[in-house]
């Protein structure tokens, strides 16, 4: 009760399903809890028609990497797995140096956006970074950054090397 006081929100559930596009994350305390929610997903995917990933790709237990993220499920913590980490800040190091197209800077946002989504980040990170995607573009043109774009893209640097995780 005190979790839910200081989060200001009702954290007394014992399942939760979060879904981003066609990503779902499925989370629920104990065994018998843990087989009835596999079936009871088997049953909607199977009732609307609807594909499940390849068994390679699901998981089951404490541990889950879903849309890019990392989570210890029994530890309430979320992380930016190291590879992804490196693979935005190169990204974003490109984009300030002027070696980045606007197809490569449009895929980077969209991974910077699911973070913030997936890792309940402030919406404000990503303001003006969609700005040059306006209108039509050049997927090929290289991405020019306005000095706000620039400052924005510095606190996701300050985030992805220094933070990159979050807890309950």
């Amino acid at each position: 009760q005190s979790l839910s006081r200081s989060a200001g929100r009702n954290l007394h559930r014992v399942f939760a399903n979060l879904m981003y596009t066609d990503d779902p994350l499925l989370l629920c305390c104990g065994a018998a809890r843990t087989a009835r929610m596999v079936l009871c997903w088997e049953w909607c995917v199977g009732k609307v028609g609807l594909w499940m990933a390849n068994p390679i790709k699901r998981t089951i237990g404490v541990h889950v990497d879903w849309t890019g993220v990392s989570f210890l499920v029994c530890s309430a913590v979320a992380w930016v797995p190291r590879a992804k980490a490196v693979k935005a800040i190169a990204q974003i190091t490109d984009a300030k140096e002027s070696r980045l197209s606007l197809a490569d800077y449009r895929k980077l946002l969209g991974r910077l956006a699911n973070y913030v989504f997936v890792l309940s980040l402030s919406p404000r990170m990503m303001a003006g970074l969609w700005s040059v995607l306006k209108g039509s573009w050049d997927p090929g043109a290289e991405v020019a950054l306005t000095p706000f774009m620039e400052e924005k893209l510095d606190a996701w640097m300050g985030f992805l090397t220094t933070v990159a995780a979050v807890t309950a």
